[in-house]
């Protein structure tokens, strides 16, 4: 028995969402280490085309789409309401850095990237 969100009939793949989060944090990680200012903006265009828009245009998304194809995985569709729930709250916290970064407040961005890693 499938259980369906009330609220939206999307669906997405799991198995993909859970490649886009690894990258995600991946890039995080290597931002703490590097230039975290340019790849938190990264993040937060993607996080924006993710969440804010129906478009298939994510960079992460299309990576993990083809690491999934890949590796051969077979899709397991989730509704999409949470994941893209997390693309806003991960484009709100993006910003953030961002703009921590941009203006010298290194170390309340490199706090911020940690929790959302």
């Amino acid at each position: 028995m499938s259980v369906e969100c009330p609220f939206s009939p999307k669906t997405v793949d799991e198995k993909v969402a859970r490649i886009v989060a690894t990258f995600t944090a991946l890039l995080l990680l290597a931002g703490l280490f590097s230039m975290l200012n340019w790849i938190a903006l990264l993040l937060c265009f993607d996080f924006l085309i993710r969440g804010f828009t129906d478009l298939q245009i994510s960079p992460l998304r299309r990576a993990a789409r083809a690491q999934a194809k890949m590796l051969r995985l077979k899709p397991k569709m989730v509704n999409a309401k949470p994941k893209i729930f997390a693309a806003k709250v991960g484009c709100f916290a993006a910003a953030i850095i961002t703009v921590l970064s941009f203006t010298g407040l290194t170390t309340a961005a490199r706090l911020l990237a940690e929790v959302l890693v």
